[in-house]
């Protein structure tokens, strides 16, 4: 308990004025009434708190920064797996494109197109750039398809 009351003093000192806020900001609590990690959330992090090595010793034994971490990390960890999925799923739909479009016109050179292909970064654009594939009439339609 001694290290959050030395934290809070010198959070008090660094910003006194977010730390109003925070109280004012959490509702159906008294001043004085111990708070539990869920039910307060910290928005702000002066940087003064991160160039102090003791306070930040101090804010990483703290619950709610470790609850903060996790958070981060399990965030990031989502978005990668996201972002992943979609730049598969992009990558497939253009090896794709360019499977029909070779086995179509045969005597096509393909290869020009992979950089603009590869420019379209929404996927149902290039759902729908597969689908002309499998539908043009000539390469030089589906390239005139592609232009527009």
């Amino acid at each position: 308990m001694a290290h959050f009351d030395e934290l809070f003093k010198h959070l008090a000192d660094y910003a006194p004025t977010p730390l109003a806020a925070l109280a004012l900001n959490t509702p159906n609590v008294e001043v004085g009434t111990p708070l539990n990690t869920e039910q307060v959330t910290v928005r702000m992090h002066p940087p003064e708190l991160f160039q102090d090595p003791v306070l930040e010793a101090i804010m990483q034994e703290s619950p709610i920064y470790e609850r903060v971490i996790q958070r981060g990390i399990e965030q990031g960890i989502e978005q990668g797996i996201e972002q992943g999925i979609e730049q598969g799923a992009r990558q497939s739909m253009i090896e794709n494109i360019l499977a029909v479009l070779q086995a179509r016109f045969t005597d096509a050179d393909v290869s020009p197109l992979i950089p603009m292909l590869e420019a379209i970064e929404d996927l149902n654009r290039l759902k729908q750039l597969n689908l002309n594939a499998s539908l043009a009439n000539s390469f030089r339609a589906f390239q005139e398809g592609l232009a527009a």
